[in-house]
Order: C-alpha cells, then structure tokens, then sequence
C-alpha cells in the first residue's frame, strides 16, 4: 500500500488472503500462491482475485524449490472457481506445446 501498489501477491507462509484483504481493501488486486489441490481450494474459497499455482514444471530459479505440479493440478483445478489461474513455470519449448494444448480448456 505504501508503495502505491495495485496489489499484492502472497505465499503461503504470508496472511490468508482474507486477512490481507482486511489490511488492503476491496480496491487492491490479491493474488495466492497454491502447490497443491488443498491449497488450491483454500484459496478459490477465499477472497483472492487470482490464484497462482505451480512450480508447472522444473523450476531453475529457485534452490528450494516446491513439488512441481505439471498442468495436472491446472486441469483439476480449473472447475473449482471461476478466478483467473496463474501458472508459475519456466516454459520452454519442451512444455510449450502442452501449454498451448490445455489453453483452450483451462485458459476461458
């Protein structure tokens, strides 16, 4: 906020987005980071505008990184809400036409 943001992302170790909205406000963006369907639900129930999921696939620039989740998790999680879905992923040309291939179903 007091950088004058337009919102805001927030990890699992952060607040629920709940919380944070109660600090930010209906007018700033949230959005949540989920690595698995659990989170994924939580987060869809919650008032996060958008829900980041991943790592899709090996993540080079972390050195700790979570689970990689594939586009599996997307496709599970795509009926659950309505909200925009993030996919956190290096996508190189070796994922990228199974990107482009679930963009019809998971991507509206």
């Amino acid at each position: 906020m007091l950088a004058g943001a337009a919102g805001v992302h927030i990890g699992q170790e952060d607040l629920d987005p709940t919380k944070a909205r109660a600090v930010v406000g209906e007018e700033m963006w949230i959005g949540a980071s989920t690595h698995n369907l659990e989170q994924f639900r939580a987060a869809a129930a919650s008032s996060a505008d958008y829900i980041a999921t991943g790592p899709g696939f090996c993540h080079y620039l972390q050195s700790d990184p979570d689970p990689v989740v594939g586009l599996e998790l997307i496709r599970q999680a795509r009926p659950l809400t309505e909200k925009p879905i993030v996919l956190l992923a290096v996508i190189t040309l070796e994922h990228a036409a199974s990107v482009i291939a679930l963009a019809p179903t998971a991507w509206p």
